[in-house]
């Protein structure tokens, strides 16, 4: 089965809630490679990237074409799943 991983790094999304545009932040220790998922609260992805990260990480996501409201982000990795709730308003 899969495993949560929220437990295993650190993480942080800012701000939120937020327009659509905000910052991913991680420390990812030695090595993550997986993606960045975001789905609608159905669970459809409404938009993903390649997640390749190295100790501290940080990325500005723009997901203001998204309609407001609450959506998951996850971090999906071979370790497991870590997932956040997002407001966009």
């Amino acid at each position: 089965g899969i495993k949560k991983v929220a437990q295993a790094i650190t993480w942080n999304i800012s701000p939120n809630p937020n327009n659509g545009v905000f910052e991913l932040t991680l420390d990812a220790g030695n090595n993550m490679n997986g993606e960045i998922v975001v789905t609608d609260i159905r669970g459809r992805i409404v938009d993903s990237q390649k997640l390749e990260a190295s100790g501290f990480f940080q990325t500005t996501l723009n997901l203001s074409n998204l309609s407001k409201g609450f959506y998951i982000l996850q971090l999906r990795t071979e370790d497991g799943i870590a997932s956040k709730k997002i407001s966009i308003q």
